[in-house]
């Protein structure tokens, strides 16, 4: 068996409701291992992982900022 530890976790986003909030969810989906669900009511999307002791959040977060990064170029042109 393989030492998972599956479940949802709450990932804060600063990013609005809308398009761009959309866009991250579904770049998001592509991460191994990570399946958002949708928003959480609270601001935040849930997200179902494989293994709750991986840096879910941390990878997350930095994948925001990348796309935030792909956004603001986007918004210059």
């Amino acid at each position: 068996s393989l030492p998972l530890r599956p479940g949802i976790i709450r990932y804060r986003t600063s990013l609005p409701e809308g398009t761009r909030r959309q866009a991250f969810t579904t770049y998001a989906s592509l991460l191994p291992g990570t399946l958002p669900l949708g928003g959480d009511g609270e601001g935040g999307i849930a997200v179902h992982c494989l293994d709750r002791d991986q840096p879910v959040v941390d990878q997350l977060a930095a994948e925001e900022e990348k796309l935030r990064a792909v956004f603001s170029r986007g918004a210059a042109t």
